[in-house]
């Protein structure tokens, strides 16, 4: 049951971010076709770790469209130059 409520959010985060980048007709379309693949609903249905990972994926493009051009994380340089 947590997979089917992880993939519906996932829908509506990724509804989110291409109806921010293009339109929001587009950004419908686009979560129809996640919510109506047959191997999503099937991994949903499971005891699969995809759900989550696919939640991760479109929560970091959320966050990246949200931020802009600016990450949330300023990591240092590895090497000082």
């Amino acid at each position: 049951m947590a997979n089917v409520l992880l993939l519906t959010i996932t829908v509506f985060v990724l509804y989110r971010v291409v109806a921010g980048w293009t339109r929001p007709l587009v950004g419908a379309l686009a979560g129809l076709l996640v919510a109506g693949c047959p191997l999503l609903v099937y991994t949903a249905t499971t005891l699969y770790p995809q759900t989550l990972a696919g939640l991760l994926l479109v929560v970091v493009l959320w966050l990246v469209r949200r931020n802009g051009r600016h990450p949330n994380l300023h990591l240092p340089s590895p090497v000082p130059s």
